[in-house]
């Protein structure tokens, strides 16, 4: 399956293979025990997070999607949804994706991420 990897560090964005429905190869490539979806994109593109990044108080780095209220916190795996949720290639390319995120490495951005998924 085609996946894309934003990392928010490095702030590089990349395509990536990944089997189908393989949420253990998701976890390793964000680097996390537990997975979370931090966004639904326009295109039915999921955006897989680490679950647990803001408990833990490890993310210092962040992005933010054109239009999406809050930053996501650490590196996400963006991934495609099909009619019925199951997973697919990411109908987003790694380019388009490149044009809608904008980077964030502040402490509001963490206080900001942090009360987004309090809220939600």
């Amino acid at each position: 399956m085609h996946a894309i990897l934003i990392d928010p560090e490095t702030q590089f964005i990349t395509s990536l293979s990944i089997d189908t429905d393989d949420y253990e190869r998701i976890r390793q490539v964000i680097g996390c025990e537990s997975l979370s979806v931090a966004a639904n994109l326009p295109t039915q593109d999921a955006v897989f997070v680490d679950r647990a990044a803001l408990v833990n108080g490890t993310p210092r780095h962040f992005f933010r999607f054109a239009g999406c209220p809050h930053p996501i916190a650490g590196r996400a795996v963006v991934v495609g949804c099909d009619h019925v949720g199951d997973s697919v290639d990411a109908h987003t390319s790694a380019q388009a994706l490149r044009e809608l995120v904008t980077y964030e490495h502040t402490p509001d951005a963490a206080n900001e991420a942090r009360d987004a998924w309090t809220l939600a």
